[in-house]
C-alpha cells in the first residue's frame, strides 16, 4: 500500500480509523513500498497511527502474491507464530473498489448513483495548496546566522548540515506549550 495509490490511501484511512480495535485481538502493520521518510511524512499528512514498514529491496510483494508483471497489488496477509517462534503464512485476500475491506463502498451502495463514478483522492484539504507533515521550512538568507540562532539561543538540536539546508530535531512545541527535552 504505497503513497502513490489513492485506493490504498482510503483503504488505510479504514484501516486507521479501527486500528485500536484490532489490536485488541492481534498486531497490525502497514507494508508498502515507499521509503520510512515518505512513509512518515505521509502518514503524518493522514494522522495514521499504526506501524508501517517498508518492502523496498524486498521479495515480500512477489512472496505473497502482490505483486504481478511488474505491477503492485494491494491486499491483506495475516500470519501466525507457533510456540517455536516460527512464523507461518495463514491466508490473504486481495483488494480492490467495492471489496469487503472498506466501509465507503456499502455507504455508496445506498445512494441511488451508487459506487459509480467514485475514485478516491489522496487530498484531504481540497482548499489547501499544502499538503500535512511534520517537516517545516524556513528560508533565510544567511544559514550559518540561522543555524547559530536555533542552536544557541533556542537549544534545538542540529541533526544534518547540507549545502543549502540544515535539518534540525526541533524541541520546542508552539503556542504555548511546554518544552521538551
Amino acid at each position: 500500500m504505497g503513497k502513490s495509490c489513492s485506493y490504498c490511501t482510503m483503504w488505510a484511512d479504514g484501516f486507521n480509523g479501527v486500528y485500536h480495535h484490532i489490536i485488541e485481538k492481534d498486531a497490525f502493520v502497514v507494508a508498502t513500498p515507499d521509503a520510512p521518510a515518505v512513509q512518515d511524512a505521509f502518514a503524518a499528512e493522514r494522522r495514521w497511527q499504526f506501524p508501517m514498514i517498508s518492502t523496498i529491496g524486498t521479495t515480500f510483494k512477489e512472496d505473497l502474491g502482490f505483486m504481478k508483471d511488474g505491477y503492485q497489488y494491494p491486499g491483506v496477509s495475516t500470519f501466525q507464530k507457533d510456540a517455536d517462534g516460527k512464523i507461518f503464512h495463514v491466508a490473504n485476500a486481495p483488494f480492490g473498489p467495492g471489496d469487503e475491506f472498506c466501509s465507503v463502498w456499502y455507504l455508496f451502495d445506498l445512494l441511488p448513483s451508487g459506487q459509480k463514478g467514485y475514485r478516491p483522492t489522496r487530498n484531504i484539504n481540497k482548499k489547501a495548496e499544502f499538503e500535512l507533515t511534520n517537516n517545516i521550512a524556513i528560508q533565510v538568507n544567511d544559514s550559518s546566522k540561522a543555524i547559530d540562532f536555533y542552536t544557541i539561543r533556542h537549544d534545538e538540536r542540529l541533526l544534518q548540515r547540507f549545502r543549502n539546508e540544515a535539518l534540525f530535531r526541533w524541541a520546542t512545541y508552539f503556542r504555548g506549550r511546554e518544552r521538551s527535552k
